[in-house]
C-alpha cells in the first residue's frame, strides 16, 4: 500500500476529535458493536508533555537522523477480552507524519514482529530502523473485520482527568508523538539559571520608585509557572510572560558565574532555555528591600522532576534577587487587613440559592466534594447546589476568630449588601493532620435566584484583626460582615471609649482530633437564618450556633466526619427582628459638614498642625472629592505656600463624628487603642496629598489664614473660617508659655460666624466639664479636643409635650415644642399599653430635628395604629448627630406631662440618665 499519494480515511490530528489517548499503561477500549471481543491498544513507553492532550513516545529528537543514543523500538500491546487466533502484520496499518502533519513518503511495516504473550494479549513492535527520519507522529490502526468479531468501535478514554469521546464507527487507533527522551539523572533536574532586573532600554537605576520587571531564566519549560511560584516580599506580581526561548548560554553576569561551564545546561527535551519576564509592583509601605525568590516547581516529564527551593542554595542573582527602594519613592500607608481571593478556576460559580465553599484543603475538609464539572451529568442531585474550591492562603480561622477578628465578603458593587452572605464556618483544627488547619472552611450562601459566576479579581474574603481599622459597612462592594468583634456600630471598636467588645467562639463549634484512637468530632459554626429567609447579624454572638446531627453533605466514608451542613441551610424558627428602615438619603443642602476646631503652630514651632471636620448631618458623609482651600497671609514666609488646595479621598464620617486632618504623623493620646475619638480611620495625613511638602512643614499661618470647604464639584463653599480679610479685623488668639491651644468653634452661633472672633473660642480658656478624657495630637501639653466634640451647649430644651385622641379617627396626635436645639438629628416616639411598662418604638423613621437653632420649633406626629378605648403612654426620645439617644419626657394619654423637668430638661440631667 502506498501512503504518499493516498491518505487514509482517518488521518487524525492532535487538535481534533480524532484520537483518544491514554497516559502510560492506560488502555484504549475497543468494544464490538456485535457483542464480541474487547480489544485495546496501548503504548508501553510514553511520557506526557504537560498539556494533557497527547500521548508521547520517549524516543528521539523529532525530525532528526538516527544518531540519538535513545532511539528505541516502539512497543504496543493488543488485548482482547477472550482468546483469538494469531494476528498478523496485515491486520494493521501504520502511518508516519512529519512536523507539517503530512504523510511521509516512507511506509512503516510491522514485519512479523507480533509475538504472543497469551491467547488474549499480543505484543507488537515498530522497529526504530523502520521509522522515517522526518517522522514526528505515528498512527497505528487495527483494520476493520480483520480479527474475529473485532470490528467497528465505540471508544471512550480518560486523559489526565478529562473524558474524551470518539464518534461511532471509528477504527481502533493509537497515535504516538516522537519526542526527545529526558537526559539522565541528575542533568534532567530543572534549575533556575538567573534572576535579574530587566529594562529594555538597558539602563537600570539603583533604586526603584514604582513598577519594574525582572527576567527569570529556567533550564527548561515548567509544567506551570504562575505568581504562586514566585516568593516576594513588599511587592506583588502583576504579570508573568514567557519570552523567546534560546539555546545559547545566557550572559555570565546575570547569574554571577565565573565561566561558561558554570552556567547550567538546558535540562528539557528540547535543550532550550526558557526566559520569563515578570512585572512587579512595589507596595511602597516602607523603605524595606523587595526580596524575590523562586518557589518549588515541576517540569513536564512523567514522573515529574522538581525544583525544590529548600534544597537549593539561594544565591543572589541566581535563585534570589534583592531590589532596593529609592529614597525618593513616595510611600503609602499599609492597608488594613489582608485579602483571600475566591478561586475562579473551571468556571466556578455560586449556584442560584446555593453555596460556594472555600477550603484550605478539600481532601481534609470532611465535605462530600462534588466534581468540578457542574450539572446532572456529573453530579448527584444533592451536589448540584454547591461548589468547593481550595485556597492555601486561607488563614488559621480558629486563632483569627478567637483573638477578635472580622471577615468581610467583598463582591461586585452591583450586588446589594446581604444578597450573598457567609453562612457557616468550620474553624476547628483537626490535630490528626500534619497541618491542622487544612480541615477548615468557609461557606458562602447566595440568596438570589440567579447563578453568580466567580470572576477573577472580583470576589474576596478580607480579614481584619482586632487592632486594625475596619471600613464602613456600607462601603460599596461589602456584601456581608461577620466576626467576633462587635459594637453598636459595626465599623467602630467598641461601645465605651473605643474599647473592643469580643465574644468567644467557645461552644459555637469545636476543633479536635479525628480518626486516631479517642476521637473528638469537629463541629462547624452555623449562622442563624430565619424561616423567612432573613439573615441575622453575623457580628453578634447570639446569631451563631454549633452544628448538630444529622450531618449533611459531609463525606461519611471519611474517618471522623465533622458535624456540619456544608452546601445546605438549617432554618431557625424564630421571628425576624424588627429592623428600622434606612433613613432617607440626604440632599446636598442637608449635608452639614463644618470646620469645628483648628490647631496652628506659633513662631518656630514645627509640631503637627491639624484641622477637625465635624459632620453635623443626620447621616454619614463621604469625603471623596471634598476640597479644602487654604489661603495664608502673603507676608508670612514660614508657611508652605500662600495658596493650597487639598482634595480628600474616600473616608466615611458618621453622623455626629469628626475626622482630623493632620499635616504629618505625630504624638497623640492613643490612635486606635483606647479611645475611639482618634481612631486610625478618622485621622487623615495631608502630607501625601501635597506635591512635595518640606519636612515638618507649616500649613497654616499664625498671622492670618482663611479656609474654605467645598463639596465635590461645587463652586460655592459650604463653610468659610479664619481671620484673613475679615471685617472687622481680628487677631488669632494665643496663650503664654510654650504650650499650644486650639481654636474651638462656638456652637452658639450659626456657620456664617466662622470669619468672626465671636465664632471661635480659645480651648485653653474654656472649661470642658463634659469631656471624659484628655485628647491631644502633637504634644501632651496641647490644649484642645481633637476628634472629641466637647463643650456642647444644651442639646434640646423642651417646653411642652402632649398626646390627645382625634375624635374622627380615634388616632392619637402627639405634639411637642422645643425652645432651642443643638446638634439635634431628630426624634422618635415610643409607646406602651399602660400600665404594661414596655415601650416600643412606633415612628417608622427619624422625625428630623432642626440641628442647631435658638428658635422655638413645633412638631407633630399622628399615631394611626392606636386602638380605641385603650390606655397608652407616649415617650419622646431625642437622637443627636452622634447617635446618642436621650429620653426627654413621658406622657399618659389624657394625662399630665410626666418625666423630666415638668416639660423641660437639661443636658446635665439627661447625662446622668444615660
Amino acid at each position: 500500500m502506498s501512503l504518499a499519494k493516498k491518505p487514509p480515511i482517518y488521518p487524525l490530528k492532535t487538535s481534533g476529535a480524532a484520537l483518544i489517548l491514554l497516559l502510560c499503561f492506560i488502555l484504549l477500549p475497543v468494544s464490538s458493536s456485535f457483542g464480541g471481543f474487547l480489544a485495546t491498544l496501548s503504548a508501553t513507553d510514553v511520557v506526557d508533555d504537560g498539556t494533557s492532550t497527547r500521548l508521547e513516545v520517549a524516543s528521539r529528537t523529532a525530525g532528526t537522523a538516527f544518531t540519538d543514543a535513545h532511539d528505541v523500538d516502539i512497543d504496543v500491546r493488543l488485548t482482547f477480552d477472550r482468546a483469538v487466533e494469531t494476528p498478523v502484520a496485515k491486520d494493521f496499518e501504520v502511518y508516519a507524519f512529519d512536523r507539517f502533519d503530512d504523510l511521509t513518503d516512507d511506509s512503516i511495516s510491522l514485519k512479523n514482529k507480533i509475538t504472543r504473550i497469551n491467547r488474549k494479549q499480543w505484543h507488537l513492535t515498530i522497529a526504530a530502523d523502520r521509522i522515517p527520519k522526518e517522522a514526528t507522529r505515528i498512527l497505528l490502526a487495527l483494520k476493520e473485520n480483520t480479527v474475529e468479531s473485532v470490528a467497528i468501535a465505540d471508544l471512550e478514554a480518560k486523559v489526565a482527568g478529562f473524558i474524551s469521546f470518539v464518534p461511532k464507527n471509528a477504527p481502533a487507533v493509537l497515535t504516538m508523538h516522537l519526542v526527545k527522551k529526558e537526559p539522565a539523572y541528575p542533568d534532567n533536574l530543572p534549575k533556575v539559571v538567573s534572576i535579574a532586573r530587566y529594562d529594555s532600554s538597558g539602563f537600570l537605576t539603583l533604586g526603584i520608585t514604582g513598577p519594574f520587571t525582572v527576567r527569570i531564566v529556567l533550564t527548561e519549560k515548567p509544567r506551570t509557572f504562575t505568581p504562586s511560584h514566585i516568593g516576594i516580599t513588599n511587592a506583588q506580581v502583576d504579570r508573568i510572560q514567557l519570552g523567546a526561548t534560546f539555546t545559547e548560554k545566557p550572559p555570565l553576569h546575570e547569574g554571577g558565574y565565573a565561566t561558561a561551564t558554570d552556567v547550567p545546561s538546558p535540562s528539557g527535551r528540547d535543550a532550550r532555555y526558557y526566559p520569563y519576564y515578570v512585572d512587579i509592583t512595589p507596595e511602597l509601605r516602607d523603605a524595606a528591600d523587595i526580596v524575590i525568590e523562586i518557589n518549588d516547581f515541576k517540569d513536564t516529564a512523567i514522573p515529574a522532576n522538581a525544583y525544590l527551593k529548600a534544597y537549593t542554595s539561594q544565591r543572589e542573582g541566581r535563585n534570589r534577587l534583592t531590589v532596593r527602594i529609592s529614597s525618593s519613592a513616595r510611600f503609602r500607608p499599609k492597608p488594613s487587613g489582608f485579602s483571600v481571593a475566591l478561586p475562579h478556576t473551571h468556571g466556578a460559580s455560586i449556584p442560584a440559592n446555593g453555596f460556594y465553599i472555600l477550603t484550605k484543603k478539600s481532601a481534609h475538609s470532611g465535605i462530600d466534594v462534588p466534581p468540578v464539572e457542574e450539572g446532572p451529568l456529573h453530579r448527584k442531585p444533592r451536589q448540584l447546589s454547591y461548589n468547593v474550591r481550595e485556597s492555601h492562603t486561607l488563614p488559621n480561622l480558629e486563632g483569627f476568630l478567637a483573638n477578635g477578628g472580622t471577615i468581610d465578603l467583598v463582591g461586585p458593587t452591583n450586588l446589594p449588601a446581604g444578597s450573598v452572605v457567609i453562612s457557616e464556618i468550620l474553624w476547628g483544627s483537626d490535630h490528626s493532620l500534619a497541618d491542622a488547619t487544612e480541615s477548615q472552611w468557609i461557606e458562602i450562601y447566595n440568596t438570589t435566584g440567579a447563578r453568580l459566576p466567580i470572576a477573577a479579581e472580583t470576589w474576596f474574603l478580607r480579614f481584619y484583626a482586632a487592632n486594625e481599622p475596619i471600613p464602613h459597612p456600607k462601603t460599596p462592594g461589602i456584601l456581608d460582615r461577620v466576626g467576633t468583634l462587635s459594637s453598636p456600630d459595626a465599623h467602630v471598636y467598641g461601645a465605651s471609649g473605643g474599647v473592643p467588645i469580643y465574644w468567644s467562639i467557645a461552644g459555637k463549634g469545636q476543633g479536635g482530633r479525628t480518626g486516631h484512637g479517642l476521637t473528638e468530632s469537629l463541629i462547624s459554626m452555623e449562622r442563624l437564618i430565619y424561616t423567612t429567609g432573613e439573615v441575622s447579624d453575623g457580628t453578634k454572638a447570639e446569631h451563631w450556633t454549633a452544628s448538630t446531627l444529622p450531618s449533611l453533605n459531609v463525606d461519611l466514608s471519611r474517618s471522623g466526619a465533622p458535624i456540619a451542613s456544608p452546601g445546605t441551610l438549617r432554618f431557625t424558627p424564630a421571628p425576624v427582628p424588627v429592623v428600622p428602615p434606612e433613613p432617607v438619603r440626604l440632599t446636598p443642602d442637608q449635608i452639614d459638614l463644618v470646620i469645628s476646631e483648628i490647631m496652628y503652630s506659633v513662631g518656630k514651632s514645627r509640631l503637627p498642625q491639624w484641622i477637625e471636620l465635624h459632620n453635623r448631618s443626620p447621616q454619614a458623609v463621604n469625603l471623596q472629592g471634598w476640597r479644602l482651600q487654604v489661603e495664608n497671609s502673603p507676608g508670612d514666609k514660614t508657611v508652605l505656600s500662600a495658596d493650597i488646595t487639598l482634595t480628600l479621598g474616600e473616608v466615611l464620617v458618621d453622623a455626629g463624628k469628626a475626622v482630623l486632618l493632620v499635616t504629618e504623623p505625630g504624638r497623640h493620646s492613643g490612635i486606635g487603642e483606647r479611645y475611639g475619638d482618634l481612631r486610625r480611620d478618622r485621622v487623615i495625613v495631608l502630607k501625601p496629598l501635597l506635591d512635595a511638602p518640606a519636612p515638618r512643614y507649616k500649613l497654616l499661618s499664625d498671622v492670618a489664614f482663611k479656609m474654605r470647604l467645598f463639596p465635590p464639584a461645587a463652586r460655592v463653599a459650604t463653610d468659610t473660617v479664619g481671620n484673613l480679610g475679615a471685617t472687622p479685623a481680628w487677631a488669632l488668639p494665643t496663650i503664654e508659655g510654650e504650650s499650644r491651644s486650639s481654636l474651638l468653634r462656638n456652637y452658639r452661633y450659626s456657620k456664617n460666624r466662622g470669619m468672626t472672633a465671636a465664632g471661635w473660642r480659645l480651648a485653653a480658656a474654656h472649661a470642658y466639664k463634659y469631656a471624659q478624657h484628655i485628647t491631644y495630637y502633637g504634644h501632651h501639653s496641647d490644649h484642645g479636643t481633637p476628634g472629641y466634640r466637647g463643650g456642647y451647649p444644651l442639646p434640646v430644651v423642651l417646653s411642652s409635650f402632649d398626646a390627645a385622641r382625634e375624635t374622627s379617627t380615634s388616632g392619637v396626635v402627639v405634639k411637642w415644642t422645643t425652645e432651642s436645639e443643638t446638634d439635634n438629628a431628630g426624634f422618635h416616639i415610643f409607646r406602651n399599653t399602660f400600665p404594661e411598662g414596655v415601650f416600643r418604638r412606633i415612628t417608622p423613621s427619624l422625625i428630623l430635628g432642626a440641628g442647631t437653632t435658638g428658635k422655638k420649633r413645633q412638631y407633630r406626629f399622628t399615631d394611626t395604629t392606636a386602638a380605641p378605648n385603650v390606655g397608652y403612654a407616649y415617650r419622646l426620645v431625642d437622637v443627636s448627630f452622634g447617635g446618642t439617644s436621650r429620653t426627654l419626657a413621658t406622657v399618659r394619654l389624657k394625662g399630665t406631662l410626666s418625666g423630666v423637668g415638668k416639660g423641660t430638661t437639661t443636658w446635665g440631667h439627661l447625662k446622668t440618665q444615660n
